[in-house]
């Protein structure tokens, strides 16, 4: 791994894991034959350059959620390798770190996440 700082882990529908890092971006780890595999975000409109992620989630159709620190929401369609940009907000305030992903029945939404900057809730 580029980086030793795990933040955050989601088990896959198999089992396995997605573990993300300090700025090492995000890792596939296939717990039965111990293989750590970097998954290569490439984020539309953007570069796969490693992100610094503080969160995961999956969903029940196998995507993930990244939240990423500058980077906002992304989320992640591991068949196709790509990631998307999820608009927070219909403002553009600037740059937005995720710390967080909790799942539920969260206001009229199924998920909720807890932004670093700017100061407001989504």
């Amino acid at each position: 791994m580029r980086s030793s700082i795990v933040t955050a882990f989601a088990e896959q529908p198999d089992g396995n894991l997605w573990v993300s890092t300090d700025g090492g971006g995000v890792y596939s780890y296939d717990r039965k034959n111990d293989r750590l595999q970097r998954l290569p975000l490439v984020v539309e409109g953007g570069t796969s350059s490693p992100l610094l992620v503080l969160a995961l989630h999956r969903t029940r159709g196998n995507q993930l959620y990244v939240g990423a620190f500058n980077k906002g929401l992304l989320l992640y369609d591991p068949p196709t390798g790509r990631a998307r940009k999820v608009s927070l907000s219909d403002r553009d305030e600037g740059p937005v770190s995720i710390l967080f992903i909790v799942s539920g029945r969260i206001g009229k939404g199924r998920f909720g996440w807890a932004p670093m900057a700017p100061a407001s809730v989504y």
